[in-house]
């Protein structure tokens, strides 16, 4: 019974394939066993519980059978299988400009009640003017289309909207270098410096500055990083890693309370400092010939 990959699981399909497998454990069956029972190899059953697969309804009501759920248990999971089988937001119209890091990343975000990121270069894309966001992606991305740039904005933008909507919480740490660095031209520059201190009367975001001569702290030389905290039981939170070339995503919780405290020792250290963007660098007003 061939599985269609499928890149990007919803939190819904994660909660799904989580659900699955509590299901199996708790009648005491290994994952060779479901299989077997089931007549399909030990894979299928193992990608199937870890959502690395799309969602196949009739395997799912045929291994729900096995396990002897009730009519009314089995039901109420296949709906569950049936809604979570839909695409994400950004499947049709994004994917395109995504990654498969990038669609996994954002599958995470679009269910998260809290972001809490660190970036010691970068303001944070979830902070970033489309000005800004559209100078960095022509840096990273130099042979990208017109077309290809416009959508890679588009969609940092919706992501934005989204999470302000879902009333997330978004809490930022940076180091003062990100408000030096300049990307694009000092009028980007200017119009993000006023983006953020307007985003700052917002409910429910935090963009906290370590100045320059700040103290070492866990965070100092790290990559970008984010904590995702996700409106979902069954899963717990998790931590992204903003790599060259490549997002790593830590979901064992033992590494994830390690980035974590990391992340809360950063926040103390920047908490110290009461002027919410401080060290703000001076910049080039254009003149007119």
């Amino acid at each position: 019974m061939p599985q269609r990959p499928r890149p990007s699981p919803t939190l819904e399909h994660r909660v799904v394939a989580k659900r699955l497998r509590r299901v199996r454990e708790e009648i005491g069956w290994s994952v060779a066993q479901a299989a077997e029972a089931a007549g399909v190899a030990h894979t299928t059953v193992w990608r199937l519980e870890e959502a690395k697969t799309s969602i196949d309804l009739g395997l799912i009501e045929h291994l729900l059978t096995l396990y002897g759920l009730s009519e009314v248990e089995r039901e109420l999971l296949l709906e569950q299988a049936a809604a979570a089988a839909r695409p994400g937001w950004w499947h049709q119209r994004y994917r395109p400009v995504m990654s498969r890091d990038y669609q996994e990343w954002i599958a995470l975000e679009s269910a998260a009640s809290l972001v809490h990121i660190w970036h010691c270069a970068l303001v944070p894309d979830l902070f970033q003017t489309p000005e800004y966001t559209a100078a960095l992606h022509r840096a990273r991305h130099p042979r990208h289309t017109a077309e290809q740039l416009d959508l890679a904005v588009e969609l940092v933008a919706e992501r934005q909207r989204r999470l302000a909507r879902r009333k997330a919480r978004v809490w930022a740490v940076v180091s003062a270098a990100a408000l030096h660095t300049t990307v694009g031209t000092p009028a980007v520059m200017r119009a993000q410096h006023q983006a953020l201190e307007i985003m700052l009367r917002r409910p429910r975001i935090t963009f906290q500055v370590l100045p320059l001569e700040a103290e070492w702290h866990p965070l100092t030389g790290a990559p970008g990083v984010r904590l995702l905290r996700l409106d979902a039981d069954e899963i717990g939170d998790q931590v992204l890693l903003d790599l060259p070339g490549a997002t790593t995503i830590i979901d064992a919780p033992e590494q994830v309370a390690i980035w974590r405290q990391r992340l809360d020792a950063a926040s103390a250290a920047a908490g110290f400092f009461c002027d919410p963007l401080p060290n703000l660098p001076d910049l080039p007003v254009p003149t007119i010939p």
